[in-house]
């Protein structure tokens, strides 16, 4: 028969089991579901079905050139800190309306279930994981129906951001439809490049994002952007940072453009502005500088307006501060005409508070040094500066030989 010393050696062996398990059990009210651990590297093409979801992504994620990671439609995939998913060669994610694909973080338990375990006593935030980029050489890759939720942590390599942006796109190889781009700690969606990309990013929402809806800039300002919903973000627009538009492009009514620094149409390339296209420019070094063509089609009852970010009867609050500033003249810089400039046309625009930056040189709204410009219907008012100065040409206005404006005007209009 065991002694009493042995029984207690069993009593006490037998509580520190029991402490044990109930230090690793879920907290109380925790439902942990089965899911599917990733991080490092994937080297051949691989599917993600949704029997074996939710995914959660423990560390940096990285598809290799050669691979395609298909995700199933219903698929949802969390990141379990701020990691950062690079595609080096292409990402399927394929959803449908009725099941879409979402990213998002391992504290959003509102799907895939509490992975985390806690109850529900974490809450998502923006910035608790970082993003997507796709990187040059990343290719064929399609976003359908899928949302990006909560992203935005820092990932470099600039020193100032305190960001980074929740889908980086470097290629021209990413086309998104019906995407959700919802509260990330920074832009949305930004394109960068040292040669042109043409992305596509249409019938997408972007809402409550504490950067702009999207950014591109460099040799990206080509990229599609068609019949997407802006709100509640930073800057409810398209921003243009400096860079060179080289191929012929259309800019959709259905976003607002924000230049925010000088931006080119190179020699070759057209620019076309539907009727109805809004631009704002966000401060006196918002430029553009046209060395090829730029046409704004405007019509008399929908015209292209070009005018300051503070301009909210334009294109909305695009700013979000709540009709808190209201623009002035000058606020930004203005529109010029190169000399190499052929073809171009200000068809029933109207330019707004420009004239506040030095555009090829000059102090005006609108600078000309080319012959090959043509203005019909078009009003110049709240300039900083001039309305519209001729540098050695000859621009053509409907029903005046030669206009030459030095003063300051208040309005100046050409019909």
């Amino acid at each position: 028969m065991p002694s009493l010393k042995t029984y207690s050696r069993y009593i006490i062996h037998g509580l520190t089991w029991l402490i044990l398990l109930i230090s690793i059990a879920p907290v109380s009210g925790g439902n942990t579901p089965p899911y599917s651990a990733w991080s490092g590297v994937i080297k051949k093409d691989t599917e993600w079905t949704v029997e074996n979801g939710p995914y959660l992504i423990e560390g940096d994620l990285k598809i290799k050139k050669k691979a395609v990671l298909t995700i199933q439609p219903g698929n949802v995939i969390k990141a379990g800190g701020k990691i950062t998913i690079f595609v080096e060669g292409s990402l399927q994610a394929l959803g449908t309306k009725e099941a879409p694909i979402i990213f998002t973080l391992k504290r959003d338990d509102t799907v895939g279930g509490d992975i985390n375990g806690d109850g529900g006593d974490s809450k998502p935030s923006a910035g608790d994981w970082s993003g997507i980029v796709f990187i040059k050489s990343s290719h064929n890759s399609q976003l359908s129906h899928v949302s990006v939720l909560y992203g935005g942590a820092y990932r470099g390599p600039h020193r100032w951001a305190s960001n980074s942006p929740a889908v980086e796109v470097q290629t021209s190889g990413l086309e998104i439809d019906n995407g959700h781009f919802a509260h990330n700690l920074g832009i949305a969606i930004q394109a960068n490049s040292k040669s042109t990309i043409t992305p596509i990013v249409r019938s997408s929402t972007f809402l409550d994002n504490k950067g702009a809806a999207v950014r591109l800039y460099g040799y990206s300002l080509a990229a599609s952007l068609h019949d997407n919903t802006m709100t509640g973000n930073a800057i409810n627009g398209v921003v243009l940072g400096k860079g060179v538009l080289e191929s012929d492009s259309v800019w959709s009514p259905k976003n607002t453009y924000v230049i925010s620094d000088k931006i080119q149409i190179a020699e070759g390339a057209i620019l076309l502005l539907p009727p109805g296209t809004v631009v704002k420019g966000l401060n006196k070094k918002s430029v553009i500088i046209v060395k090829a063509t730029l046409i704004t089609d405007g019509e008399k009852s929908l015209p292209v307006i070009f005018t300051s970010i503070k301009d909210d009867n334009y294109g909305g609050d695009t700013n979000g501060d709540q009709l808190e500033t209201t623009p002035s003249a000058g606020d930004w810089g203005g529109i010029g005409y190169s000399s190499s400039s052929t073809n171009n046309l200000l068809l029933n625009t109207l330019v707004r508070y420009g004239g506040g930056g030095k555009n090829l040189g000059r102090l005006a709204s609108v600078v000309t040094a080319s012959d090959g410009l043509s203005l019909r219907g078009t009003v110049i008012e709240h300039s900083g500066s001039a309305g519209l100065y001729r540098k050695d040409s000859t621009p053509f206005v409907r029903g005046v030989d030669l206009v030459v404006t030095t003063a300051i005007p208040d309005q100046i209009i050409f019909s």
